[in-house]
């Protein structure tokens, strides 16, 4: 099979009508992005403790990716619950934070891999991207932040 890039997943969904219009809720927002920090302070404790299920922390973080990632899909007054769709947005809309689509393919599958195949996450499976997902989450902590210092 053939890889996709971002702008044929944006094409294609959006022909679809998998982006939807959505309303951007400061207040809320605010609201979510200090309960993600909060997940994220606790996936690294689970991170740090003593023989950790590397499944559990790799879902954590996933999750805190892309509901980050809905965020600031959400900035642009759109939603959307396909995973792939939401990465390719913000690769096409946010150019400046410099994601790798690639490496957004490779955690989302698997991420699918663990959640509907049956397997595992090994220690050297989360090593190999930790780092950019520590990046990535940090970077994405950051954007949101500031977005939301800016009001119009």
């Amino acid at each position: 099979m053939r890889k996709l890039s971002p702008k044929e997943v944006y094409e294609e969904l959006s022909a679809r009508g998998e982006y939807e219009e959505a309303y951007f809720d400061m207040v809320v927002v605010k609201q979510v992005l200090a309960m993600l920090k909060d997940d994220y302070t606790f996936a690294q404790q689970i991170k740090k403790g003593k023989n950790p299920r590397w499944r559990v922390v790799f879902n954590a973080y996933y999750d805190l990716l892309r509901e980050m990632c809905d965020l600031l899909l959400l900035s642009k007054q759109r939603k959307s619950g396909n995973h792939q769709g939401v990465f390719a947005f913000i690769i096409l809309n946010f150019p400046g934070l410099e994601f790798d689509w690639e490496l957004l393919e490779q955690i989302r599958k698997l991420r699918n891999e663990s959640k509907y195949e049956g397997k595992d996450i090994s220690s050297v499976m989360w090593k190999s991207i930790e780092l950019q997902l520590e990046l990535y989450i940090s970077t994405l902590q950051k954007t949101l932040e500031r977005l939301l210092e800016y009001e119009p």
